[in-house]
């Protein structure tokens, strides 16, 4: 048939794929199931059941279940009830993906596939087009590393010729119905009623959300050479930005936007004034922050950069020709009194420096110019009340290892 043939060729190369097919029981993945048969290529169905809407959500799953059996592929199946209310469409996606996810390493899949289609793809780029976006930010649907949308090609009548010709059975989601949702108002509402007076603007959407992915594809190699130019990578996470280089960009602002479009939001007055603003002065872009540091920005998710939680003790370390890494810390075991404990340091923390008093914490890492990612993430070695050490920084006075090798202890923080 003339849509299997067209299958056939946009999605070249699909036959060496072992595919997870995230199954609805919708016309769009009922269509998709059976071209991925038609076309024999390996696949298995999966099918979450939110529990959202009663006998019909358990009518979806036995659906799912007779069609996997119809097909003669393994069936995937998980409960995972969620309460209505806000964000239950980005709550429902993180659960099914995590198990898609798991099912794939558990079964030697290479794919995951959704049953998206054209319609789909058109409704996202509305979407981000009304919530209003940087074009850095524009995302329509397509293909996505292991998450592939083998009908972004067709649109949704196409698909209920195919099902119609083939005498293929599907269930509606009555839900598709209500305008609670954006996508629902644009799809039953905004786009039938300007067909009704541009009857091919599904066609033109189609041409301007494929211009605007193709112009936003050629606008992140750009950025991303402004970014290699100004931002160095020094651990995993956390990027060094130069301040000279960033504030001759011209016109500032909308360099700004641009370079940091996929993080999130930009306030640009606020991130301009940290140019001159004192050491540790910060804004936040998304899940990223934005710290001053002399003549740099620092740049970090601070949920994402590496602490320190646990600690191991080798005793009687030798001192010759040792090279300590950051992590590691080399004390003298004789005065230890308590099971040793690592944590992050807090603003009543001490240590005994050189010159026999206790000092803040605080105020030694200021002295000692730490930077305020790695303040954040520092972490101490407390023995009893006692402070031992500031891990990578700094060694209590009385800690200090001894010439005799056999009295030292190298603590390894993980």
């Amino acid at each position: 048939m003339k849509l299997l043939a067209q299958f056939h060729e946009q999605n070249t190369g699909l036959e060496q794929a072992k595919i997870l097919l995230a199954f609805s029981s919708g016309l769009d993945s009922r269509v998709l199931a059976n071209l991925l048969h038609s076309a024999k290529i390996d696949f298995q169905i999966a099918h979450v059941n939110y529990q959202l809407r009663g006998e019909d959500s358990e009518l979806d799953a036995a659906f799912a279940r007779d069609c996997a059996s119809q097909y003669n592929v393994p069936f995937h199946y998980l409960e995972a009830p969620i309460g209505k209310g806000p964000g239950i469409q980005e709550k429902a996606r993180s659960i099914r993906y995590e198990w898609f996810q798991s099912l794939l390493s558990e079964n030697q899949l290479t794919h995951i596939a959704t049953a998206h289609h054209l319609d789909d793809a058109i409704e996202t780029g509305l979407i981000h087009w009304f919530r209003g976006m940087h074009l850095m930010q524009f995302k329509s649907l397509s293909n996505q590393g292991i998450v592939i949308r083998p009908l972004i090609g067709f649109y949704k009548n196409e698909l209920l010729e195919y099902a119609e010709q083939n005498e293929l059975k599907w269930r509606e989601d009555i839900s598709n119905q209500s305008n609670d949702y954006l996508r629902n108002i644009i799809r039953n509402q905004v786009i039938p009623a300007v067909e009704a007076n541009l009857p091919d603007v599904r066609k033109r959407l189609k041409y301007s959300i494929g211009s605007l992915n193709a112009s936003a594809l050629l606008l992140e190699d750009y950025r991303k050479l402004l970014w290699n130019d100004i931002a160095k990578q020094k651990e995993n996470e956390i990027w060094h930005l130069d301040i000279l280089k960033l504030s001759r960009l011209q016109p500032n602002k909308t360099y700004l936007e641009l370079l940091f479009a996929p993080y999130g939001v930009v306030d640009t007055t606020a991130f301009i004034n940290l140019y001159d603003a004192e050491n540790g002065k910060y804004i936040a872009i998304g899940n990223y922050t934005l710290y001053k540091f002399d003549t740099e920005l620092i740049f970090a998710d601070l949920d994402c950069i590496n602490r320190y939680k646990a600690l191991e003790i080798v005793e009687g370390f030798s001192t010759k020709n040792a090279e300590l890494d950051r992590s590691e810390v080399l004390i003298n075991g004789t005065v230890v009194k308590h099971p040793l404990q690592l944590r992050i340091w807090n603003s009543k923390d001490t240590i005994k420096t050189s010159n026999g008093r206790f000092k803040k914490v605080s105020i030694l890492l200021r002295e000692l110019k730490v930077n305020p990612v790695d303040k954040k993430r520092t972490t101490v070695i407390k023995d009893g009340k006692q402070t031992v050490a500031i891990v990578g920084h700094y060694v209590h006075l009385e800690y200090r290892p001894l010439e005799k090798d056999a009295l030292n202890w190298l603590i390894r923080c993980y």
